[in-house]
């Protein structure tokens, strides 16, 4: 899809003219606690988000700047880095543009993973964020260089392609929660029943530490309103492009001309500034009454729906997520592991788990790629019936044959899949049993076809 075909649909250019006139009221009124120093942060609009926009970051010697918190020092910050960005790609000089990106991941506090990832690359920066950045600038999500194997993209990067790119916009896990929010205002204020496809823009979660009480809520998932999970590499950076037209679409609309953001002295400057209004106002979505904000912004706190839910605003105190079984809606809790240690569930409050390791994953759903491919399965887990093959083929069938352990655990992993949108709900099932279809974008398939959901559970986990 090109620019002008995506900012062309109904529903973005509705969304658009509704967005570019709520730029300075009380529809984005916002108050939540930091959760550094439990500091109270409000904003009576998006454009007073962008006034009382605060980011403290680190001081970067080796270019002569200073550590900071407001918008003038960190837009001084990313002038310099985005001079010298340019100008290293311009030279083809790789040891600068390894130089500048690493500054950039330290000013956004994402050094984990993103600076590993340069210094392994860094005879080839030029080329790979050169041709990605050729790419971006093309004005088109069907780029081949989305789809190279060497193609990183997450919050870290984007930042950097928002240094070397034309009008492209930082999109992380606060922008796309402030984003959300105002589609489902705007999808609540014009009628629409559920989230337009063109408008579902990909969430994550708060980067938080595994025991976090109360991490701040990016989801921002009301009832019917539902959004896909961010998802590193092409999906990233497609949903990332569309998210930067679509803020040049609203700072260009004629609505915007009334707002306080057309004051600011360009086209560039007030990109940044709209971006830097979300970041602030994406902090933490949950609005309560003893923050100011009344009973109606009290409505927008976390719902765990009747179905599977991974409601990563309420984790139990030791980072557990509450989720129901699909079937019989029994409710358990998961969490994530890192280092290959897969997925844990419990019994709610309980301490013995049912644990699913890596291994076991990558080859129940190596299986379940290789027998379905992108067409349905059912859950047809009978403990009895799978090991006597009175059942149709599916997950239970598939887990069992790999794993040799029960098919009626495959119940509860069901479910987490579903919850981390490892499957995707079959609506139009072959018959009424559960059927689901894999999420190709989470699996992270290689070239030689074997599958490894590693990598997607790090980027949950990590939040970026």
């Amino acid at each position: 899809m090109n620019k002008s075909q995506y900012l062309a649909t109904k529903e973005v250019n509705a969304f658009v003219a509704w967005m570019s006139t709520h730029l300075d009221d009380a529809t984005f009124a916002h108050a939540y606690t930091l959760r550094t120093g439990n500091e109270s942060w409000t904003c009576a609009s998006l454009f007073d988000a962008y006034e009382k926009y605060r980011w403290p970051h680190v001081a970067l010697p080796e270019y002569g700047l200073a550590a900071g918190s407001s918008f003038a020092s960190n837009l001084l910050v990313l002038d310099t880095l985005q001079k010298e960005l340019r100008a290293g790609l311009m030279a083809g000089d790789n040891d600068r543009v390894l130089m500048a990106a690493t500054a950039v991941m330290k000013w956004g506090g994402v050094v984990n993973g993103n600076v590993p990832w340069l210094n392994t690359w860094r005879d080839d920066l030029c080329h790979i964020i050169g041709g990605t950045r050729d790419a971006i600038n093309a004005g088109d999500t069907d780029q081949p260089p989305f789809a190279r194997s060497e193609l990183r993209f997450t919050s870290g990067m984007s930042k950097v392609y928002s240094l070397v790119c034309d009008g492209f916009a930082i999109y992380d896990s606060r922008v796309a929660a402030a984003l959300c929010r105002a589609v489902v205002l705007f999808c609540r204020e014009t009628g629409r029943d559920c989230v337009p496809a063109e408008l579902n823009f990909p969430w994550a979660a708060a980067k938080t530490s595994p025991n976090a009480i109360n991490p701040p809520l990016r989801n921002a998932a009301q009832d019917e309103y539902k959004f896909r999970r961010l998802v590193r590499g092409r999906p990233y950076v497609v949903w990332n492009t569309k998210v930067s037209w679509l803020l040049g679409a609203i700072e260009s609309h004629r609505n915007t001309q009334d707002s306080a953001f057309a004051r600011l002295d360009s086209t560039a400057l007030r990109l940044r500034a709209m971006e830097a209004a979300l970041f602030m106002f994406g902090y933490d979505l949950v609005n309560r009454p003893d923050r100011g904000q009344g009973a109606e912004a009290a409505s927008f706190t976390a719902v765990i729906s009747d179905g599977p839910s991974h409601d990563q605003g309420s984790p139990t105190e030791d980072g557990w997520a509450l989720c129901k079984t699909t079937a019989r809606g029994r409710p358990f809790e998961y969490r994530l592991r890192p280092a290959a240690d897969g997925i844990h569930t419990r019994d709610v409050g309980e301490n013995t788990l049912l644990r699913f390791s890596d291994a076991e994953l990558n080859q129940t759903l190596q299986a379940l790629l290789r027998d379905f491919g992108d067409s349905p399965f059912p859950l047809a887990n009978s403990v009895d019936g799978v090991p006597a093959g009175n059942v149709p083929n599916g997950l239970g069938t598939a887990f069992w044959k790999e794993t040799g352990r029960r098919a009626g655990y495959t119940s509860r992993l069901a479910a987490v899949l579903q919850c981390i949108e490892v499957f995707k709900a079959c609506e139009n099932a072959p018959t009424a049993a559960k059927y689901w279809r894999l999420n190709r974008e989470t699996l992270h398939v290689d070239g030689s076809g074997k599958v490894n959901i590693r990598p997607y559970l790090d980027a949950i986990i990590q939040g970026d």
